[in-house]
Formats: C-alpha cells, sequence, structure tokens
C-alpha cells in the first residue's frame, strides 16, 4: 500500500510557506505526518507527497508532481474538478490511503 500525503496547495499563510510547513512545536506539520507513518512501521519508499512545490524536496520521501496540477486555488469558481485534483489517479493503480497533508 502507498500513503500519499496530498500537498499540491498553492495556498500559504502569512510567513509566504505552504500551509503544510506551517511549524507546530517546532515541528512542520508534513514532518510531523511522516514521522508518524514511520513510527508506525511505514516504509518511507511508500510515502508519497504530491506537490509541485520543490519546498516540499528532502523530506525522506518521494515527491510527486501530479499530471493534473492545474487548479486554479485563487479562482475556485471558475475551475472544474475543484477537489478531484487533489487526488491523482495516475497513482491509484494500487491501494492507497490519502492523507491531507495540513492536519495536526
Amino acid at each position: 500500500m502507498k500513503y500519499i500525503i496530498l500537498a499540491n496547495s498553492n495556498d500559504t499563510n502569512k510567513f509566504e510557506l505552504p500551509r503544510q510547513l506551517i511549524e507546530i512545536n517546532g515541528e512542520p506539520l508534513i514532518v510531523r505526518t511522516i514521522r508518524l507513518l514511520k513510527e508506525n512501521g511505514i516504509n518511507e519508499k511508500d510515502i508519497i507527497i504530491t506537490a509541485s512545490n520543490k519546498m516540499f524536496d528532502n523530506l525522506g520521501v518521494i515527491r510527486y508532481t501530479p499530471l493534473n496540477s492545474d487548479y486554479d486555488y485563487q479562482n475556485k469558481e471558475t475551475t472544474k474538478g475543484y477537489w478531484l485534483n487533489a487526488f491523482p489517479p495516475e497513482l491509484m493503480t494500487n491501494p492507497v490511503c490519502f492523507i491531507w497533508g495540513d492536519v495536526y
């Protein structure tokens, strides 16, 4: 099984960081998620971050740029498939577990 952490949002906070990189107790949210997966026996080769932003490189897991990452987060009303773009169908060939990258 693959564990896919969804982080392909262009939304940022006042520090101009993606939400997934906000630190809580000194640890970015997405790093915490990766750590918890590993602590529960998930191999790092089975963890994928879907993000076109290179700020998600060097986290010890695979960063994958979704083929359909053209969603306009600033103009949600005119873009079709709002939430569908979050789930890359090309990665759904085997059982997967999707995890939002910005939850604690």
